[in-house]
């Protein structure tokens, strides 16, 4: 029996009223996951202390062909846990950050600082 990600090919050729059908070993497909993306902030980027910032991502599920911004979890090198979601608003520490978008098992960083 084949497994979800197993795959055969079935191709056929055909010559005038001859056709003829041959069938693959069965192969093995991974899935694709998905493309993750940070929209905000920009990489290098400086942000302002004691104020809300913007953290938007969005993640794209490649065999599902959707757009999705659930899941996404933040995180920050100096403060931790941020939250979850498309986007969030927390407001950060004073200092050079990795902020980290991460959904399954894709994760993108980017590096900002906080003055």
């Amino acid at each position: 029996a084949l497994s979800q990600y197993d795959c055969v090919r079935f191709p056929a050729l055909s010559a005038g009223l001859r056709t003829i059908s041959l069938r693959s070993d069965p192969y093995n497909v991974q899935p694709k996951g998905l493309f993750l993306w940070v929209l905000t902030p920009a990489d290098g980027g400086s942000l302002a202390a004691d104020l809300p910032v913007v953290l938007a991502a969005q993640a794209y599920h490649i065999e599902d062909r959707t757009a999705s911004v659930d899941g996404i979890h933040w995180s920050s090198s100096l403060d931790g846990d941020l939250g979850t979601g498309g986007w969030v608003r927390p407001v950060l520490s004073t200092g050079d950050h990795r902020i980290t978008a991460t959904a399954n098992d894709r994760s993108v960083e980017v590096s900002v600082r906080v003055e």
